[in-house]
């Protein structure tokens, strides 16, 4: 709720702050998520070789 919304009958504070620490949890899993996967990729890039130098063909007799 942003507070422009009609407030369903019954519905008190503590309903209210309920809700929000749930959506406060689920945005702190789904930030704790978003950080593993930004650190496995950061190991996926930082684990690369170095770029090949694209003069160089393997194989390739001049």
């Amino acid at each position: 709720m942003n507070g422009n919304e009609e407030v369903p009958i019954g519905y008190s504070n503590r309903d209210k702050l309920r809700d929000q620490a749930d959506r406060l949890e689920k945005l702190e899993a789904d930030l704790s998520n978003v950080r593993e996967r930004l650190d496995e990729m950061e190991k996926k890039l930082t684990h690369y070789p170095p770029p090949i130098d694209p003069g160089f063909m393997p194989g390739h007799t001049w």
